[in-house]
């Protein structure tokens, strides 16, 4: 089937499928829409068409995302470890390419990587047993010498997205 998107424009779906993913570019961005265990959705139409209310509103989803990642920045020692670990991955020249000078020090780096990230998961799926909808998105920071996401899990209540967590996962 094929569903229009205000942002992405026609998203193709095999209906049949247990997984189904595709492949989209947005502002400079590459996204990889992931739906998981997509054949037991039941009635496709009314859950594609609250996707795609969700994938109209990208843009407040993706700067909720983020900001929930910089908001726990200071106070979740996950989430540092995240930046600081992977910034000891690079040379001098790199650090300052990948964020703009060679001493880790402080949030504004941060927010820098996050504004500048390209490579981005986002995954619908149904928590079980109430098969309630949930997205997370996962940003690919450092996919150069890492297969590690750094991502924000949540759902999309009356029209409001709900953070449930923030994450570390291997790709």
């Amino acid at each position: 089937m094929n569903y229009k998107t205000e942002k992405f424009g026609i998203i193709s779906l095999n209906e049949n499928s247990i997984r189904e993913e595709c492949r989209i570019n947005y502002m400079n961005q590459k996204i990889n829409l992931e739906f998981t265990e997509f054949n037991i959705y039941g009635d496709k139409t009314q859950f594609m068409l609250e996707i795609i209310t969700i994938l109209n509103k990208y843009d407040e989803l993706n700067k909720i995302a983020k900001s929930a990642i910089i908001e726990n920045y200071s106070k979740n020692e996950q989430i540092k470890g995240y930046f600081n670990g992977h910034f000891d991955f690079f040379n001098n020249e790199k650090q300052i390419l990948i964020f703009g000078e060679k001493m880790y020090s402080s949030i504004d780096i941060v927010e820098n990587i996050l504004e500048n990230t390209e490579n981005i998961i986002l995954q619908f799926g149904l928590n079980r047993p109430m098969y309630e909808l949930y997205i997370s998105i996962d940003y690919h920071i450092f996919k150069e010498v890492s297969n590690y996401l750094l991502g924000v899990y949540m759902q999309h209540i009356d029209g409001i997205f709900k953070i449930n967590s923030i994450y570390i996962c291997s790709r």
